[in-house]
């Protein structure tokens, strides 16, 4: 009973750590790349961004292990713990552009080494510049199609009908 009970306050404690982070990522993406309430689309691409880089930062003085399905996964896992504790959803809907961000993330590879030996407000700018190639190579790519973030099945895609 002590361990379910010990499992279950870690379990709070673990998110609250996250929304604390997601809060504070949250803040500094909209006050640095003025993405209104209204662009969720720009919102989505800057925090995928970031949950990259902590990806990232887990791969340093490892193999090349970067796995970007588990970038997103990471990103809707947080969105549907936050979502279900404070509106009581349990599906979050987005439109995400998969493709444009493992291409971008890529092509960008080269730059993040150099992002660990920043640090302070250089290292700042520069997660913020490469967040900014990100956000505009979505502007610029295909909005769609849908995927869902499912607690029981993962990350799905939406399944095309006549109607769509």
């Amino acid at each position: 009973m002590q361990e379910k009970i010990v499992a279950t306050s870690w379990a709070k404690v673990k998110l609250q750590i996250l929304k604390r982070e997601y809060e504070v990522i949250e803040q500094f993406c909209r006050t640095n790349f003025e993405i209104s309430k209204e662009d969720e689309k720009d919102f989505i691409a800057t925090m995928l961004f970031f949950f990259a880089n902590e990806e990232l930062e887990e791969e340093k003085g490892g193999r090349d292990t970067f796995d970007f399905k588990k970038v997103v996964t990471d990103f809707w896992e947080v969105q549907y713990e936050i979502n279900k504790t404070e509106r009581n959803a349990y599906t979050i809907v987005a439109k995400v552009p998969i493709k444009t961000f493992t291409n971008l993330l890529n092509n960008e590879r080269e730059l993040y080494p150099e992002i660990g030996k920043c640090d302070g407000k250089i290292r700042q700018t520069f997660i913020g510049y490469l967040a900014f190639l990100l956000i505009q190579s979505i502007k610029g790519g295909n909005l769609s199609p849908k995927f869902v973030f499912d607690k029981k099945w993962g990350i799905k895609q939406h399944e095309k009908t006549d109607n769509n």
